[in-house]
């Protein structure tokens, strides 16, 4: 399965798979979907909260690593 410009190797890490059961974690009441269905917005520990795709988020994960987060 592909999410995004992400080649499906790329999930199969081990580094990925702890993102995706750390994004398993999230509570549905932290997370709201955009009225245009574009993106995602994630109440998460910072500040701001984080917008996320399925090709880009502004977490600082994903700023940092430029690889997919758990947002």
């Amino acid at each position: 399965m592909n999410f995004g410009k992400w080649d499906s190797i790329i999930h199969d890490s081990h580094e990925q798979v702890k993102r995706i059961c750390a994004a398993q974690k999230i509570s549905s009441s932290k997370i709201n979907l955009s009225s245009d269905f574009s993106n995602i917005i994630v109440h998460g520990s910072g500040s701001e909260p984080y917008v996320a795709t399925l090709n880009d988020c502004t977490c600082s994960d994903f700023s940092f690593r430029q690889l997919p987060c758990k947002h």
